[in-house]
């Protein structure tokens, strides 16, 4: 959608075909983009537990679930980690090496998206179907059993526990949401107006937190924590009071902090890639009226990021929402949520029982998704026009 049009009329003047332009030209352009695709695809691949679960596939990600809480050996369960982070960080290493020396330039987005092939006959038919039977495999069919599901087996589900379930989703998934935006607020700001290359480190630290697995996650939160809890009951006990317990390791702290670790990268992408389209001169201009760092956040910035900050939350949100490996691990004695409620009837073999709480986490994801999907389409709409 962001490759212009005039280098497609230009490839078709040399007498290139669709064919040879495709290859030629649009695939070597949307090489960063497919890398980051498939680098995102390997990763929730690498992190899935749910579904390697259910079907009794053995990955590294089920064993350290296993280690941990099957053999009680967090010792163990941290090594198979370190080999989690081996294959991850490999993938995207080897990609980056790879094009460390290419560089794309933006031509022409006034024009871009506007250049379509238009099919005909056979070939229009076979990319419908195709296209029709990625969604009905892995959407319609999926939903509609689920549905049928919650259909039959309503009265069992519908009670007072699964409004608690609900509530706890949406006060975890929202606070999360909040906490990374206004962390990826902080980080940017910073990146963009200091003047110092070691000041881009913590927001590329923390956009690293989005290639953990949940399970790798919660061993990574959950170590330093034990340790803050039991210093913080040892000073106590030296002062000869009674400790406060577990403040952080047994109570909702740690699973918030480690949903924000894991899905700040989120909000920093969105927030980052607004403050690349605002032109440095606003900053420049609000230098010579002799504004400070925070007026020039609260009176230019903040106004211009609010749509990237809605878009953030939203992914956040979303993802908070249907997060299980880290909810397994890390939740206090007597919480749960719509994720991990869904998990117990499934690893009980009662699907239809967790099929109405499944339904609200596909729909808390895809309202919101097609808002954003429409947002997109009308900004290239907007810039085009």
């Amino acid at each position: 959608m962001e490759q212009s049009h005039n280098l497609f009329q230009a490839a078709q003047l040399m007498g290139s075909s669709a064919w040879q332009s495709f290859f030629r030209l649009a695939l070597p352009m949307a090489r960063p983009a497919l890398a980051v695709g498939v680098a995102l695809v390997a990763m929730e691949t690498v992190a899935d537990f749910a579904t390697v679960d259910y079907f009794a596939v053995p990955t590294l990600t089920t064993a350290v679930y296993d280690t941990w809480l099957g053999y009680g050996s967090l010792s163990a369960a941290a090594k198979l980690s370190v080999l989690i982070l081996l294959v991850v960080f490999t993938m995207v290493g080897v990609e980056r090496f790879a094009r460390r020396k290419q560089a794309l330039y933006q031509q022409g987005v006034q024009d871009a998206g506007q250049f379509k092939y238009q099919l005909k006959g056979w070939r229009k038919w076979a990319v419908f179907s195709y296209c029709t039977m990625l969604l009905a495999t892995g959407f319609l069919i999926p939903f509609l059993i689920l549905v049928n599901y919650s259909y039959h087996y309503f009265e069992q589900s519908w009670h007072d526990e699964f409004w608690q379930l609900s509530i706890n989703s949406l006060m975890v998934a929202t606070i999360v949401s909040i906490t990374c935006v206004l962390l990826a607020l902080l980080l940017m700001f910073v990146k963009r107006v200091s003047p110092y290359r070691q000041d881009l480190l913590p927001s590329r630290l923390v956009s690293t937190g989005y290639a953990l697995p949940g399970t790798v996650l919660a061993i990574g939160v959950l170590a330093p924590l034990t340790y803050i809890d039991f210093a913080i009951n040892d000073i106590y006990q030296w002062l000869g009071m009674k400790g406060p317990g577990l403040l952080f390791t047994g109570s909702l702290a740690a699973l918030v902090i480690a949903f924000t670790v894991r899905f700040a990268a989120i909000a920093i992408g969105s927030i980052e890639n607004r403050y690349k389209t605002m032109s440095p001169s606003y900053d420049m201009a609000a230098m010579t009226m002799a504004q400070k760092p925070w007026q020039l956040f609260y009176r230019i910035h903040l106004p211009l990021l609010r749509k990237a900050m809605f878009v953030g939350a939203l992914l956040v949100f979303i993802e908070s929402m249907k997060e299980l490996p880290a909810a397994l691990l890390l939740k206090p004695i007597g919480f749960e949520n719509l994720a991990t409620y869904v998990f117990q009837y499934v690893s009980d073999e009662q699907l239809e029982q967790g099929a109405l709480a499944a339904i609200v986490i596909v729909l808390v994801g895809l309202f919101p998704l097609i808002y954003l999907n429409k947002s997109i389409e009308q900004n290239y709409a907007d810039v085009n026009h």
